[in-house]
This record gives C-alpha cells, structure tokens and sequence, in this order.
C-alpha cells in the first residue's frame, strides 16, 4: 500500500505541499525530489537540478540569490 493510500485509509490527506510537488512531478514528467528518508534530507534528482536551473536562468538577476 502506497502511504497516501494508507493516509487516505486513516482518514487523512496528504500535505496540500507534497500534494502539489506530486502535481508538478507529473506535469514536467519526473521526479523532482529523491523523499526524504530516516536521517536523511530531501535531495533534487538530477532532472529536478535540471528544472531548477531553468527557473534560475528565467529570473531576472535582483530574484536569483547570490
């Protein structure tokens, strides 16, 4: 059983965040995130360093950190 399938079972939702990660992931055509698991932060896939490269280089200068 998937875990929103078991939230979902409990009477739960899933974060309206990681719902719309999920949104986005299935719009662009792949992962974007590698979850977070035990002591272990969320990290970018490389297609998600990809997208993310591309909205850096869409903003204008003043909106990219330095």
């Amino acid at each position: 059983m998937q875990p929103n399938q078991r939230l979902t079972t409990l009477g739960l939702q899933p974060s309206p965040l990681s719902t719309q990660i999920k949104r986005l992931e299935h719009d662009l055509g792949g992962e974007l995130l590698v979850r977070a698991e035990r002591g272990r932060p969320m990290q970018l896939t490389p297609f998600g360093n990809k997208v993310a490269a591309a909205i850096r280089a869409s903003l204008p200068k003043e909106m990219t950190p330095t």
